[in-house]
């Protein structure tokens, strides 16, 4: 004979599903094990988590020429990648950077949101042209934006002090 299970017991039993269910999607939501469609990191375009950054090997490298040295920048080519920036990193290397790589050149808005270091900004036009400098800028700064005073094709973020270290003033031409 089989025993009933009293309304107080379903009831109960209904609450821990619920429970176990709303942890699961936490879980997978905020740990990174959502996928929300998007392709994979290995494709043209990445998953990124908006809450921490991407690994290193999910973006391009590009080596810059500059006057007085060479920079080693993670290639910022897709809308995902550039949103994130460098974000939530604590630190990156003086001779280290991210490029930022725009379809058709444009006057584009950056902001230093969850930046957790100070920058150096470099506005480049389309033939590789320094055409202005952000300096120093805080993370303090945010929500405030910056941009250049005309069109770019590309910007480079870099730790603060690093371009005048690195000889780059508006009018530089650099390689990549």
């Amino acid at each position: 004979m089989e025993k009933k299970k009293s309304p107080l017991v379903k009831l109960l039993l209904s609450f821990i599903v619920i429970i176990a269910l709303v942890l699961g999607i936490k879980y997978a939501f905020f740990n990174g094990s959502y996928n929300s469609g998007v392709s994979n990191a290995s494709s043209t375009d990445d998953t990124a988590s908006l809450t921490s950054a991407l690994p290193d090997d999910s973006y391009g490298t590009v080596v810059i020429s500059a006057p007085k040295g060479t920079i080693n920048a993670l290639l910022a080519d897709t809308d995902a990648k550039m949103e994130l920036g460098l974000s939530y990193r604590d630190s990156i290397a003086n001779n280290s950077g991210m490029l930022f790589q725009f379809n058709e050149p444009g006057v584009y808005d950056f902001w230093m949101k969850d930046m957790h270091f100070p920058l150096d900004i470099v506005w480049i036009d389309a033939d590789k042209n320094v055409i202005g400098i952000e300096t120093n800028l805080s993370p303090d700064t945010y929500p405030n934006t910056v941009s250049p005073d005309s069109d770019m094709a590309y910007a480079l973020e870099i730790p603060a002090g690093s371009a005048a270290l690195m000889g780059i003033a508006t009018g530089t031409i650099l390689s990549f």
